[in-house]
């Protein structure tokens, strides 16, 4: 079994408390992880933390990074965290390790030879979140180990864009890449994402890209994207005492990676009109501009706990994007306190979030990303005493925004099928097709997500009253298939793990 304890570090005295009062808690060190998520880059800081630690924890595997902000259940990032893991079944191994610039393969080997194993089932990953090619460097890991999930973040400086560290039990370092392997016979690992943000305007091309930077956008300096397509000048640098988003939070960019969709933001501009984005873009990529608003993302990490209750969860690490949280404010609260009433939660915001599709390991944005862990196979509840989350106020611009934009956009998936949006009729050849008002719906719900896959637990809440209907799969696709015979073949696709697409090409 494995146990979890989330300390808020004060100073080295409480800390000390907190550790002898918990011994009884951490029976065997060297099974027990120690993760820390420092608030401040300040040196002297993290080293007075890091000897406290190793000083009454000698044994344990200690890794950690600088952020921009801790993952509470109550929404104070402010904090420095510090999660105290114990295995029980499971062995651990951690290694720090430093690169140069451009050869983060050679850092993936080093991990790869040292503490990673076919028996390998997790391997969690903080590397420098602005000198490192985060992508590269898990794509070589995976390459050599296709089958293992990997997952973690990039570290943070309060979006000061300076410097950023990760450390072991003895060492903390720019530049460098700490990483923790679990190997197990019994491990149990789930990961999953939310994104919620969604396509919108015009796809772009990205023609000319290195690495990070966008050096054009259909032949154009990438800079003026942004003032031609969303009619504002963007500043030449990112604003980080501004309190509200600024417009690349608000709209990154958005394409498809590796079966999922992941999004791009633009931390500031360069010289000669080129952008720094958080992940690496290549050539001839498809791009969108996409939006969201506070009660999209709510909706969208209710849907995501929901399907994390069906799995046997001891703990629940996250990891979330700076940009995320920025965008939501006070609202933030609201992303996590669903994952907060299933298991122990710890994690930061970061520069860019580490998520295992079935096919790739990408870095994602504005993205939640959470890995489950259980060495139990049982399914159980949760006590808790935090409140129930509640829902925030909708943004009236974007959710006006959003209507403006599919009601005045006919969906034609073929020369021979069109979509009404404000009527919600669906014509055949020009003939209106009847259905009835569950199909509606669903062809509503799935129109509003279009190319983007949606989950059934999503589909059905939709639909059907849950506090009346129990959720049943069965119910969607029973639906899905009579929605299927009354339109062209291949408009809407099945994905693995009860998702549906609605494809517009």
């Amino acid at each position: 079994m494995i146990t979890t304890q989330v300390h808020t570090f004060i100073d080295a005295k409480n800390l000390i408390d907190f550790i002898q009062k918990s011994c009884n808690s951490f029976p065997h060190q060297d099974k027990l992880l120690v993760q820390i998520f420092f608030i401040s880059t300040d040196e002297t800081y993290m080293s007075n933390i890091l000897d406290t630690l190793n000083n009454l924890l000698p044994e344990a595997h200690i890794i950690g990074t600088t952020t921009d902000g801790s993952i509470l259940h109550d929404g104070d990032w402010e904090v420095t965290t510090i999660s105290f893991s114990q295995f029980e079944k499971s062995t651990l191994q951690h290694i720090l390790v430093p690169f140069e610039l451009t050869k983060e393969d050679e850092a993936a080997s080093i991990i790869c030879d040292n503490i990673v194993s076919d028996n390998t089932k997790a391997l969690l990953l903080f590397a420098d979140g602005l000198l490192c090619n985060t992508q590269k460097l898990t794509r070589e890991i995976s390459k050599n180990y296709p089958n293992l999930t990997i997952a973690g973040g990039m570290a943070g400086d309060n979006a000061k864009l300076e410097k950023t560290f990760v450390c072991d039990n003895s060492r903390y370092a720019s530049q460098a890449i700490v990483a923790l392997s679990i190997d197990s016979d019994s491990l149990h690992v789930h990961n999953d994402y939310n994104l919620a943000w969604e396509a919108v305007g015009k796809e772009l091309e990205v023609t000319k890209a290195e690495g990070n930077i966008i050096h054009e956008i259909d032949g154009e300096s990438a800079a003026i994207a942004f003032d031609k397509y969303l009619n504002t000048q963007y500043l030449s640098h990112y604003d980080t005492c501004e309190s509200r988003p600024t417009i690349s939070i608000e709209f990154p960019f958005i394409m498809k990676r590796g079966g999922i969709e992941v999004t791009r933001i633009v931390f500031k501009t360069l010289e000669g009109g080129s952008v720094y984005c958080t992940g690496e873009l290549q050539d001839g990529d498809k791009i969108n501009f996409s939006y969201t608003n506070s009660e999209k993302i709510i909706q969208s990490g209710i849907a995501l706990s929901n399907r994390m209750k069906k799995e046997p969860v001891e703990t629940i690490f996250a990891y979330s994007c700076m940009a995320r949280r920025r965008f939501m404010g006070e609202d933030i609260v609201h992303d996590i306190a669903p994952l907060a009433t299933i298991a122990p939660l710890s994690g930061f915001y970061s520069y860019g979030e580490i998520f295992t599709t079935p096919t790739s390991v990408e870095i994602t944005g504005h993205t939640m990303t959470v890995l489950a862990l259980s060495e139990e196979t049982e399914i159980y509840s949760y006590s808790t005493n935090l409140n129930q989350t509640k829902k925030s106020k909708p943004s009236e611009t974007l959710n006006a925004l959003a209507s403006l934009i599919s009601s005045s956009k006919p969906f034609t998936p073929s020369e021979t099928l069109t979509y009404d949006a404000e009527s919600m009729q669906i014509s055949l050849n020009r003939e209106l097709i009847k259905m009835s008002k569950s199909e509606s719906n669903l062809f509503k719900i799935l129109f509003e997500n279009r190319n983007k896959a949606i989950d059934s637990h999503t589909i059905f809440n939709h639909i059907w009253d849950e506090s009346t209907k129990e959720f049943n799969s069965d119910s969607v696709r029973a639906l899905m298939k009579k929605l299927r015979k009354k339109i062209p073949e291949g408009s809407i696709e099945n994905i693995y793990g009860g998702y549906y697409k609605l494809v517009i090409k």
